[in-house]
């Protein structure tokens, strides 16, 4: 009978390590300044996975910026894709934008959501990988010009109307600009952000390429707007990532 109890007390504290990570003062900062690790929620419009992961195959990425995170569905996903020692710098004020605040659901997670996005890595198990940044996009590009030596990849996921989306894409540009690595963003189906990026790209004449939700720049003569579905396998292909 004893032996029976030993056992299961094992098994129970095997399902409670599985259940529960450990404790927050065991991780490194910020998320050992988590009072408690909340349960994992998935919430997020992460739809293209399938782009980024098709980039990230082709090239090899060790260092990467995500300008807005929210919970963190893209964030954890690109932080499993990076190279050995990679780093993902999630750039977010975590406040949420004009949208969230008018939709009751988002803004009813908007009290505790830096929370619940350091809890969500902690489940994941990349807080080695990923770095919090809380800031606004243009100080934290402030700190990090003085942080980082090499940029391989910047993602743009954060404000959506064109004036945030420009302001953002001009603001981490030089970050991969003479590094000669990917901009790259979300949400190619919002009219105010296509706008922003198919500016950019004239100015910088650069070419975008874009379908679905998913873009991404690149130097080549000069402005031009394609389709990477239409385009061979080798826009995917960027030279200094090889």
């Amino acid at each position: 009978m004893k032996r029976k109890l030993n056992c299961l007390f094992v098994i129970n504290l095997l399902i409670f390590a599985q259940v529960f990570p450990k404790k927050a003062i065991d991780l490194p900062s910020p998320y050992c300044d988590l009072k408690e690790v909340l349960p994992f929620n998935g919430h997020g419009w992460y739809t293209n996975g399938v782009w980024i992961e098709k980039l990230m195959k082709q090239n090899k990425i060790y260092t990467v910026i995500e300008v807005g995170s929210w919970l963190g569905a893209s964030t954890r996903h690109i932080a499993s894709l990076l190279q050995a020692n990679g780093k993902l710098y999630a750039v977010d004020t975590w406040e949420g934008s004009v949208e969230h605040y008018e939709n009751q659901e988002w803004k009813k997670m908007l009290p505790t959501l830096y929370e619940q996005f350091l809890s969500n890595i902690v489940h994941a198990q990349l807080t080695d990988r990923i770095i919090p940044v809380k800031s606004t996009s243009i100080n934290a590009a402030l700190d990090l010009k003085n942080q980082i030596n090499k940029v391989d990849l910047i993602f743009i996921d954060a404000g959506h109307d064109t004036e945030s989306v420009l302001n953002d894409l001009v603001i981490y540009w030089p970050f991969v600009q003479n590094n000669e690595g990917v901009l790259c963003g979300d949400d190619w189906y919002w009219e105010s952000v296509r706008k922003a990026v198919i500016i950019f790209a004239k100015n910088y004449k650069l070419t975008l390429y874009a379908d679905d939700n998913f873009w991404f720049l690149k130097k080549e003569d000069d402005f031009n707007l394609k389709s990477f579905k239409t385009s061979s396998n080798d826009v995917w292909i960027f030279d200094r990532l090889q």
